[in-house]
């Protein structure tokens, strides 16, 4: 038999499923496998012409094709969102006390309670003055 000088051949693809545009829905790549059936079939058509060509005998031909593997999906998981912000508030809370543990090592070692009790300022104007300047810085 002789091989046809033009091959053609078409793929047909259910319309529901696919369009052409690049920004598909779900960003599903490679057009829903049809990138893996065209290079299969033409490869098929380049085996049987070089095989036909080099007058060996002929071959069964098989195809075999996959559904290209689709791209990110993006989908709004409630429950990540949930453990996303359960884990950051935990790394605020301890970044917050390792601040605190270590602006009261910093208070004792400089004494500023001492100094300003002796001062005259009581402790309850002392302590708001503290959590103001915390809280606010």
């Amino acid at each position: 038999t002789n091989v046809p000088t033009n091959l053609r051949f078409k793929i047909l693809v259910d319309k529901k499923s696919w369009s052409d545009n690049a920004h598909g829905e779900n960003f599903l790549y490679g057009l829903n496998g049809v990138l893996v059936t065209q290079q299969q079939v033409a490869q098929m058509f380049l085996n049987y012409w070089q095989r036909t060509r080099q007058h060996r005998q002929q071959y069964a031909i098989n195809i075999s094709t996959q559904k290209m593997p689709s791209g990110p999906l993006y989908t709004r998981d409630k429950t990540a969102a949930r453990l996303t912000l359960a884990l950051t508030f935990g790394f605020f809370f301890i970044g917050l006390a390792c601040l605190t543990a270590r602006d009261i090592v910093e208070e004792r070692e400089t004494k500023v309670k001492d100094a300003l009790q002796m001062l005259g300022v009581n402790l309850l104007t002392y302590w708001m003055a503290l959590v103001i300047t915390n809280v606010l810085l």
